[in-house]
C-alpha cells in the first residue's frame, strides 16, 4: 500500500502556491467545494493553481443534512437537505477531472447531531450512491470517534478518510505514514485491511508556509493507494449462481465493475456460470465476480453472501427442466448471519 502526501485546503488558507506545495512533497490536493449549498471562493482559484502544477486533485463538500437545526431528528428531511446539497456540488466540481469527492461530516460548534447512528449511516449511504452514480468516486470524512460512534463504517459502501490528530500544538511533518497504535489506530488498521480506509488525516497545526498556503496551519494528510490486481476470468463448468435476496438486491452489471449496472436479479432465479473472476472486498463484505448468460450476452455478477450463494449444477430430473440445486449442494460463500445459517442448513439437511 502507498502513500501519498495530501494538503485539504479551503478559503480560509487564502492563498495557495500550488509549485510550492508541490516543490515540498504534496502529492494531492484536496480543494472544499462547497459548505452546505454554497460554493467555496477559492474553488476555481485553487483547483486551476493545482492543475496549472499538474497535481491531482480530489474535492469534499461540507454536509450540514444532520444538524438538528437543519433537520429536526427526521431522517426524511435530512435526506431531502443532503440531496440538495451533493446536487450543488456535483454541479460544482463538473469538469474539473476530480480523483473523489468527499462528504465532509462533523459538527460546528454550538450545533448538535439531529440523527441516530443507524439513520445518519442511511443518509451517507444515500449521498455517496448520488455521487457514484455521477460517476464520481464517493468518499465519507469524519473523526475517528465519529465513525465509531456516529455510523456503521462497513455499512456506507465507500471509503473513509478519517481525522485522528497527533496532541497539538506539536503536530508532526510528514512521517512514514504508518498508522497509529491504541483503540483509534487499531480501528483504522482494521479498515485499512478491509481496504476501506482512504486516507488518514494526521495533522492541521502549523506547517501552512512550508506547503504554499496562505495560513499558518494546514490539514496534511497520508492517502492510501492499493494496486489494483487486473481483472482475469478463468472459465469454469458446472458451476450454477442462485439469487437469495432482492433486499438487497442482486445486480448484473454489463462489465466487472459496480459501476456498470444492468439490473437486478429475481429471488429463486438460478444461473449457469461461464467463468470466474477476482475476489473483492466491497462494503465489508468478500465477494467473487462471476460471468453468466444474461438477455443473450455474457454479463457479471458480484456474489455477495447476502444476496446470492454459488453450487454445483444439479441434473434436472425431467429432461429440459431448469437446472436447480438443493440446500446441501449450495457452496456458501462469505461470512455473516446469512451465511451461517445457510451453512447450518446445509450441514442438518445432510446429515
Amino acid at each position: 500500500m502507498a502513500n501519498l502526501k495530501g494538503i485539504d485546503i479551503s478559503k480560509h488558507q487564502a492563498t495557495f502556491d500550488a509549485a510550492k506545495a508541490k516543490a515540498a512533497g504534496v502529492e494531492l490536493v484536496v480543494c472544499r467545494a462547497a459548505y452546505s449549498t454554497v460554493e467555496d471562493i477559492r474553488w476555481d482559484a485553487f483547483t486551476a493553481a493545482a492543475r496549472g502544477a499538474g497535481l491531482p486533485l480530489a474535492a469534499y463538500g461540507f454536509l450540514t443534512a444532520h444538524y438538528k437545526t437543519k433537520c429536526e431528528g427526521s431522517l426524511a428531511a435530512a435526506r431531502n437537505h443532503m440531496r440538495v446539497q451533493v446536487s450543488a456540488w456535483l454541479d460544482i466540481i463538473k469538469g474539473t477531472e476530480v480523483q473523489w469527492l468527499a462528504v465532509d461530516q462533523e459538527l460546528e460548534q454550538g450545533y448538535s447531531m439531529g440523527l441516530t447512528a443507524s439513520d445518519n449511516t442511511a443518509l451517507l449511504h444515500e449521498a455517496c450512491e448520488l455521487i457514484r452514480a455521477a460517476g464520481v468516486q464517493p468518499v465519507v470524512y469524519c473523526s475517528v470517534s465519529w465513525a465509531m460512534t456516529r455510523l456503521d463504517a462497513r455499512s456506507l459502501g465507500a471509503p473513509l478518510w478519517l481525522a485522528y490528530y497527533y496532541k497539538d500544538p506539536a503536530d508532526p511533518d510528514f512521517g512514514t505514514g504508518a498508522l497509529p497504535g491504541g483503540t483509534y489506530g487499531e480501528f483504522m488498521q482494521g479498515l485499512a485491511s478491509e481496504g476501506l480506509l482512504l486516507g488518514w488525516q494526521f495533522g492541521r497545526i502549523g506547517y501552512g508556509v512550508q506547503y504554499g498556503v496562505g495560513s499558518a496551519n494546514v490539514d496534511r494528510n497520508y492517502f492510501y493507494e492499493t494496486e489494483d490486481k487486473p481483472m482475469e476470468f478463468v472459465k469454469i463448468e458446472g458451476k450454477q449462481l442462485v439469487v437469495t435476496s432482492t433486499k438487497p438486491a442482486c445486480e448484473v452489471f454489463s462489465a466487472p465493475d459496480t459501476a456498470a449496472v444492468l439490473g437486478k436479479l429475481a429471488e429463486g432465479t438460478v444461473h449457469t456460470i461461464k467463468a470466474v473472476g477476482n475476489t473483492v472486498e466491497l462494503a465489508g463484505m468478500t465477494g467473487t465476480w462471476y460471468m453468466i448468460e444474461h438477455g443473450g450476452v455474457d454479463a457479471y455478477v458480484l456474489a455477495l453472501p447476502d444476496r446470492c450463494a454459488v453450487g454445483d449444477v444439479v441434473i434436472a430430473p425431467e429432461a429440459g427442466a431448469e437446472p436447480e440445486p438443493s440446500v446441501s449442494e449450495v457452496q456458501i460463500v462469505g461470512e455473516g448471519k446469512l451465511a451461517d445459517l445457510l451453512r447450518a442448513l446445509a450441514a442438518y439437511l445432510e446429515g
